[in-house]
């Protein structure tokens, strides 16, 4: 459990910085803009009909912004799990090995 909870906050802490980034700084914005393309991707597809994202404005793409990151914060809670868990296995893996 408390793997899960370390790998959500620090997802949590990512995705609001991120799109904090692309909201308000606008130098470097296609950086975050990068980190945050699978989600933005994944919310345009499923989300189609209720956020126009072809023919919108500003207004429309902050709504896209803002509802990616719930699914920004489930894709790097994930990753970030998987990350922690091949982390401490290898560091379970070298204790275990006897010293020379």
């Amino acid at each position: 459990m408390r793997l899960f909870l370390s790998s959500l906050i620090t997802s949590i802490i990512l995705t609001i910085s991120l799109a904090g980034w692309i909201l308000f700084i606008p130098a470097g914005s296609t950086i975050a803009f990068a980190f945050m393309f699978p989600a933005i991707w994944l919310t345009s597809a499923v989300a189609v009909r209720l956020i126009a994202t072809s023919d919108s404005g500003p207004p429309n793409f902050i709504v896209l912004v803002l509802a990616s990151t719930i699914m920004n914060v489930a894709i790097y809670a994930a990753v970030f799990f998987g990350l922690f868990k091949v982390w401490s296995w290898v560091r379970r893996r070298r204790s275990a090995l006897p010293s020379s």
